[in-house]
């Protein structure tokens, strides 16, 4: 049997007779890796303040929340960027009871609710456009389609992110974690997105960077689904759920 293979980029043909194009946020439309480890020192730097830690429990708890802070960069399995906020919560739990400290989820979620103020207020993120983003959205419009996100980050950061990039113009509607009671792979979130652009899932197509995301664009019966290895997901995993795999979106 001929081994798949990735193609650079998205052929115009995967996108024929799509009404509605789906797409993930992180390490689809920006680089999930410095956007992720950023959110996640300051979450670490304002958990050694609050609880008192010694400075270099700071690289231990980016690692609970899945961040190897030397390479800067996502390990895989996360939580952080693959599972939605009260997973990496958990995860930091476990970290801080480890080091005899008591904190509850619902402290923790206050913690992080902080965090995310003090970034909208001093717009403190660590955003890059992926290469070729821009016009790939411009492309789909061009067609006719329309475009939507759905992504586990919340909404109201989704909606800042766009607007920084200057990318909210392309899209219609955002769906964030907060918006639905079940995470990926469910497809729960993609459906409302469908639902809220007012176009069947049948006619629509999911593009993400993990493997969950095209499990959760199968399950919703997406016409089809889209791997873009420019995420957490490799070309060879992502070939696994689909053939429709492809290096970035479009050439920048």
């Amino acid at each position: 049997m001929t081994a798949r293979l990735a193609v650079p980029t998205v052929p115009a043909a995967w996108l024929d007779g799509a009404r509605h194009v789906c797409c993930d946020k992180d390490g689809v439309l920006v680089d999930v890796h410095r956007y992720w480890t950023h959110t996640s020192r300051l979450r670490a730097q304002r958990l050694v303040e609050r609880f008192q830690l010694p400075a270099a429990s700071a690289d231990g708890l980016l690692q609970a929340m899945g961040i190897d802070a030397g390479a800067g960069r996502i390990r895989a399995p996360g939580p952080v960027g693959y599972a939605p906020r009260a997973v990496v919560i958990e995860h930091t739990a476990r970290y801080l009871a480890s080091r005899s400290v008591a904190a509850s989820a619902e402290e923790l979620q206050d913690l992080f609710r902080d965090v995310d103020q003090r970034q909208q207020a001093g717009e403190d993120y660590d955003v890059a456009m992926l290469p070729g983003v821009q016009e790939f959205l411009a492309g789909v419009k061009r067609r006719g389609c329309r475009l939507s996100i759905y992504t586990s980050d919340r909404r109201d950061h989704a909606l800042r992110i766009l607007h920084r990039l200057s990318l909210d113009a392309y899209v219609d509607e955002v769906v964030g974690g907060g918006c639905v009671s079940r995470p990926k792979p469910d497809p729960e979130g993609f459906l409302l997105a469908c639902a809220r652009v007012g176009v069947l899932p049948e006619a629509s197509v999911y593009i993400g960077d993990t493997v969950e995301d095209l499990q959760m664009g199968r399950a919703g019966g997406a016409s089809k689904v889209i791997g873009v290895a420019s995420g957490l997901g490799s070309a060879p995993e992502l070939l696994v759920q689909t053939p429709y795999v492809c290096e970035r979106l479009a050439d920048g």
